[in-house]
């Protein structure tokens, strides 16, 4: 009786102790990656700044079927 009850809380000591190693490492990652990514430049754009085409630009058909047609000449280019 008393060795399955050890053996149960070791189990159980075993398993808590690696699910806590395992959360220091992801914070430690996380902390990681937030440091490094503040240091690059952001290219998102400012408040004041509207892109060209946003969702409520309408684009005629040809102008759109000449932007996709040259997406996919691009895309085909750097294959």
């Amino acid at each position: 009786m008393w060795l399955g009850l050890e053996l149960a809380l070791m189990g159980m000591s075993t398993v808590f102790v690696f699910l806590m190693v395992l959360i220091i490492i992801t914070l430690l990652m996380s902390k990681t990656v937030r440091y490094f990514e503040q240091k690059q430049p952001s290219a998102t754009l400012q408040p004041h700044q509207v892109p060209e085409y946003s969702l409520n630009t309408r684009v005629s058909d040809e102008k759109l079927k000449k932007i996709i047609q040259t997406a996919i000449q691009q895309h085909r280019l750097n294959k």
